[in-house]
Formats: structure tokens, C-alpha cells, sequence
């Protein structure tokens, strides 16, 4: 009976479809992000169970954008009385006193032009809020704060892990067949995502991956937005790998998604963002 099975077993993994093994996909252009993708097959059955690990990299904001950040940041400001924005600018003083010694000794150690001009920058700011006197002066030294953080911020790139599960099952068609997984509907928007995973017609070991999201109740209430707006768009990594112009001061990992045990993220923030905050 064992020896049965045994064999059975081996004629079916035989006829059983090709499926993705530890391959790597690529986002299309603009789509700045990598899949990895590694499944397993249930013999009995045509499914595979297919664990996704993702890697998005974002890019700051673009000039129009800091530009409204700036307006949001000043206008928030007119809010603040005049007590306590000198009070905000009295702690900013004495941080610097307090840290004066561990700023002079790190501006060193910093690798980058760019690193070196934003502290200096920075510590410019800390020297001037020391000889403030009046509302108006105030005022001006958190403006030039602001912009400089504003600046810096866009000048980083962010690298967002994502991790999932799909379970597929083999479609066959005319052209080959391919791999589908729907789940769904959820939520009040009645969300059914459907994905697929196609083989190279000619290159076995060549996968392209498709993601579509599709609102079955566009007329509920989501939980933030209206079910009528959200986005409905398909999301296709391939197997081509695509080159992204992108330019970073800083590249930061956003370990929100999975633990360092799932994955170690090789990029670290520059030592400015330890001392400056986030």
C-alpha cells in the first residue's frame, strides 16, 4: 500500500502544472517596487499556496508638494500664541546647549555633503533661537526649521516590506492555462481581489504576476473614503527587471510590516536622523 501511494504520488507531481519557485518580479515603470514569490503545491488537488514578500521603495515630495506643506505648517503656526512660540523657541535654544558638544563631535562623522549641510544648517538655526527677543523673530526661526525639515524629508527614500499569502488554482485555457486566486467580497465595499500568475510562453522559469482589485458595492461607505473612489487599477509585476532614476540623501527601512527575523533591510538612516529626529 505504502509503495502505491509512493508512485501515485510521483505520476501526479509529473502532470502537475509549472508554478513559481523562488522567483523574483519587477514592478512596471513608476511602479517602484520588487516581489518575491514562493509556492508550493497541494499534489492532490491543481492549488498552490504562494507566499509573497514585497519591497516598495517611496520617494519624497515632489516641489509642489513641500511647497503645500510649508502653507499647512505655517498656517497651523498662526494658531500658536505668541507665549507659546517663544516658549517653543526657549526649548529649541536649549537643546542646542545641551547637545552642543555631541553635535560638534558627530558633524564629522557624517558621510555625505548633503548630511553635513543639513546639520550645519540645523545647528545655524539652534544659535540664532538663542538671541531671539521678539514674536515676529520667533516666528522666523520656525519657518526656517520648518522648510529644512520639509527639505530633508523629501530628500529621503523609504523602504516598505510588505508579506501575504494567495492560494491559486490552476486555470487550463487554449493559450496554456494559468494560475488565478480570487478572495473576496470583504468589507463594505464588497472588495473581490483577483490575481494571476502567467508563464513565459517560451521560458519555463519566467513568471508575470497581476493584481485587480475590483468594487462589487460602489454605493457603501469604506471605512475613510467613500466605496465610489477607490482605486480599481491593476497592479502587474514581471519577470523584467526595470530601472527606477530616483535621487536620495537618505534611505530609510520601515520595518511596520514584517519582523527583522522575516527579513533584514540592508539600507540604515544616516546618523543626522538620530540626532534630529525622525
Amino acid at each position: 500500500m505504502i509503495i502505491l501511494c509512493a508512485v501515485a504520488n510521483v505520476t501526479l507531481a509529473a502532470d502537475f502544472p509549472g508554478y513559481p519557485n523562488a522567483s523574483l518580479l519587477h514592478g512596471e515603470k513608476g511602479n517602484r517596487s520588487s516581489i518575491y514569490i514562493d509556492c508550493k503545491p497541494y499534489f492532490e488537488t491543481q492549488t498552490i499556496d504562494c507566499k509573497f514578500i514585497q519591497m516598495r521603495l517611496s520617494t519624497g515630495a515632489n516641489a509642489g508638494e513641500r511647497e503645500d506643506q510649508l502653507q499647512e505648517q505655517m498656517a497651523q503656526l498662526s494658531l500658536i500664541s505668541t507665549a507659546e512660540l517663544m516658549e517653543e523657541v526657549q526649548e529649541f535654544c536649549k537643546s542646542y546647549q545641551e547637545n552642543r558638544t555631541a553635535l560638534e563631535e558627530a558633524f564629522g562623522s557624517f558621510e555625505t555633503q548633503a548630511s553635513k549641510e543639513y546639520i550645519a544648517a540645523i545647528t545655524s538655526v539652534m544659535i540664532d533661537s538663542c538671541d531671539i527677543k521678539t514674536s515676529p523673530a520667533a516666528k522666523e526661526i520656525v519657518l526656517r526649521l520648518t522648510k529644512l525639515d520639509i527639505e530633508r524629508e523629501a530628500a529621503k527614500c523609504k523602504v516598505w516590506p510588505n508579506t501575504w499569502n494567495e492560494r491559486f488554482e490552476y486555470q487550463p485555457s487554449q493559450d496554456g492555462g494559468y494560475w488565478v486566486a480570487r478572495n473576496g467580497p470583504s468589507g463594505e465595499c464588497g472588495v473581490v481581489l483577483v490575481s494571476t500568475l502567467k508563464q513565459h510562453d517560451d521560458y519555463s522559469i519566467l513568471w508575470n504576476y497581476e493584481s485587480q482589485k475590483i468594487i462589487t458595492n460602489k454605493v457603501g461607505d469604506g471605512f475613510l473614503l467613500s466605496c465610489a473612489v477607490l482605486d480599481e487599477e491593476s497592479t502587474l509585476h514581471t519577470w523584467q527587471s526595470v530601472e527606477h532614476e530616483i535621487e536620495c540623501d537618505v534611505f530609510r527601512a520601515n520595518l511596520n510590516s514584517i519582523s527583522k527575523a522575516q527579513y533584514h533591510v540592508g539600507f540604515e538612516s544616516e546618523k543626522v536622523a538620530r540626532l534630529v529626529g525622525p
